[in-house]
């Protein structure tokens, strides 16, 4: 045999060999395989990783094969979805009432009258809301001193949002003397109440002083509404005088109230100098429209000429009259 043959011979049985021993291993199948390999690029090997937890973690929505399926009959829907995203609402919202106090165009707060005596009263306001004030809205009282006006009272004129009216109501001053004060609000169309501040729920009012002639000290009247007054405090400050006239005397004060509603309070003073007259400023009112503790800080100031022996005190008029501490003053101008 040459050298060719056994050559061929000699590959034939090598192949031979070969095929047997292949045939008696167990070889991974091309599936087993691909689920050993490594991705090449780390993220995509994290991204699968993640995915698989996230597998595992999601109930299945169909049942595998080998489960029994349950009725059709026996599967609870789920609810439908509750919508959060913005979505503009199919209906306008409706237009809203509100008014805002500019100023009093006649009778300052604590303006004297005598008995009996009529005035006229009037309020400047601005329609701060979006709808137009036609003569269907009024002027209606609401709590307080009515003072012979009226409960209704139809506006005359329309006014559109953004401008001013002014509101008049004939008054008349009681026959007692004392303070007196009168709140007034407005009315829609609808029968809705709406006034002014943040909440268009605060009134506009009325305060006046009743004198009989000769009499020359009001005696205050109880507020309908008025919230009962814990404490009051008055001082002076006598730190600007040196001696010289005129000279001006400070007198700073706080009043503490409890609960929801209204006081008034004036500064009063006199004297044990014959002749003297001192000229106070007039009263104010203090409207609260929340519950609780209030605390009002309070500062008038005396302008004086001549030298006097003098007191002050705080009187504030709510449900009762209340009386602060007196504070006297001395001063002796040096020629």
């Amino acid at each position: 045999m040459d050298n060719l043959t056994r050559k061929f011979v000699l590959s034939t049985i090598i192949i031979l060999a070969l095929g047997l021993i292949l045939t008696g291993c167990d070889l991974p199948n091309d599936d087993e395989v691909a689920a050993t390999m490594v991705p090449s690029n780390p993220q995509t090997a994290a991204a699968e990783t993640v995915a698989a937890h996230l597998t595992d973690s999601i109930t299945p929505t169909s049942p595998p094969a080998e489960a029994t399926s349950t009725p059709e009959s026996e599967i609870t829907q789920p609810a439908s979805p509750t919508i959060t995203a913005d979505v503009e609402p199919s209906m306008t919202p409706s237009l809203t009432d509100n008014a805002e106090f500019d100023s009093d165009v006649t009778i300052p707060d604590g303006t004297i009258f005598l008995p009996g005596e009529s005035f006229t009263k009037t309020w400047r306001l601005r329609n701060t809301g979006e709808s137009t004030w036609s003569t269907e809205y009024a002027v209606v009282f609401d709590h307080g001193d009515q003072l012979d006006g009226p409960s209704v009272q139809p506006f005359s004129e329309e006014v559109e949002p953004g401008d001013t009216v002014e509101i008049s109501i004939d008054l008349v001053a009681p026959d007692e003397d004392g303070l007196y004060i009168g709140h007034w609000i407005l009315r829609n169309p609808s029968g809705i109440i709406f006034g002014t501040g943040p909440d268009a729920d605060e009134t506009f009012y009325v305060v006046i002083n009743v004198v009989s002639p000769g009499g020359g000290t009001v005696t205050p009247t109880p507020i309908s509404d008025g919230i009962p007054i814990t404490d009051a405090s008055l001082s002076v400050d006598q730190s600007s005088y040196s001696g010289q006239c005129p000279v001006t005397l400070t007198f700073p004060g706080v009043i503490y109230s409890q609960g929801q509603g209204s006081f008034a309070y004036q500064l009063e003073a006199g004297s044990q100098t014959q002749g003297f007259q001192f000229f106070l400023p007039s009263p104010y009112l203090a409207s609260y429209n929340t519950g609780g503790t209030h605390r009002l800080d309070v500062e008038y100031t005396l302008d004086i000429e001549n030298s006097v022996d003098g007191w002050a005190r705080l009187t504030i008029t709510s449900d009762t009259t209340y009386h602060s501490n007196t504070v006297n003053f001395n001063v002796t101008c040096q020629p």
